[in-house]
């Protein structure tokens, strides 16, 4: 009887397996609707710098800030930031520049972690932190969650005038991406 050689014996196995796997991906899609990631819109993300606005508004080691964003050390940002907001605790802006600074940083899910914590102070304390729906959105496309970053540019359309009209524009891009 001839003896099968071990290339022989592979070859169905690995054609069997490569089926199985094209299957699995056909299979798993890419529905946005069911809350999956779709890499595709990272590249959507908006990862400049944040515009600090009027720095005079904001506490003097914020400038700081403004130099690190200007070297494009978005990371760097974040962290003063950081301590910044421990000395001015109630300022809610400083916490939407974090998360900004985060996004630009291209860490989605430590700027959607700062996000989270936010909301909640928003919704606990009050206060003002319009812009925190665009930057949010950008996290969320960052972390490939389309679905979710629609849901925070259209907030971002509704409250944060700053950004209205590129939410807006990002919308449509998001959904042609996801074939929405």
């Amino acid at each position: 009887e001839p003896v099968s050689s071990p290339i022989r014996i592979a070859l169905p196995l690995i054609a069997a397996l490569l089926v199985a796997g094209g299957i699995w991906w056909v299979m798993r899609g890419d529905d946005p609707v069911s809350g999956q990631r779709v890499d595709g819109v990272r590249v959507l993300a908006d990862v400049s710098p944040p515009d600090v606005g009027r720095l005079s508004d904001f506490p003097s080691e914020t400038q700081l800030v403004v130099a690190d964003f200007g070297r494009g050390d978005c990371r760097t940002a974040a962290g003063r930031l950081e301590g910044i907001q421990r000395t001015a605790p109630t300022d809610l802006r400083l916490v939407v520049l974090q998360g900004a600074a985060l996004v630009c940083a291209k860490d989605g899910r430590r700027a959607l972690k700062v996000f989270d914590d936010l909301e909640t102070r928003v919704a606990n304390e009050g206060g003002e932190a319009r812009q925190r729906h665009w930057y949010r959105a950008q996290a969320h496309l960052l972390q490939g969650e389309a679905t979710e970053a629609i849901a925070a540019l259209q907030r971002a359309e509704a409250e944060d005038p700053r950004h209205r009209s590129q939410a807006s524009a990002l919308v449509e891009r998001v959904s042609l991406a996801t074939g929405g």
